[in-house]
């Protein structure tokens, strides 16, 4: 995760990485890569992750829009993908990772 991140910040970078038994999970050819966050406030939200590199590297990223950030506290990011391939589709989850959206000066 980036430094510190503070309400309604623009084009923050939140990383998840996938691993299976501790090895990195080549995610490459996944057909879903989402991003479910939960917000200080119970509420979850789902974002569609984008691969920092090319997937071999099991790293899937999410940047921040307008809006986002929008509540004050200690946020929660898990990844989850589905891999079609080979038969039948395995889908994997990242671990939870945890960051705090601090507030801004009114």
């Amino acid at each position: 995760m980036p430094g510190t991140i503070h309400k309604n910040d623009i084009g923050t970078e939140l990383v998840c990485e996938f691993k299976d038994d501790d090895e990195v999970l080549d995610i490459s050819a996944a057909t879903t890569i989402q991003g479910k966050f939960k917000k200080p406030t119970g509420e979850v939200i789902v974002k569609t992750l984008d691969l920092v590199t090319d997937g071999s590297d099991g790293l899937a990223k999410y940047v921040t829009v307008s809006n986002d950030l929008d509540v004050v506290g200690r946020w929660k990011l898990q990844g989850f993908v589905v891999i079609p391939t080979p038969s039948p589709s395995r889908q994997f989850h990242s671990t939870i990772a945890e960051f705090v959206v601090h507030d801004n000066v009114n």
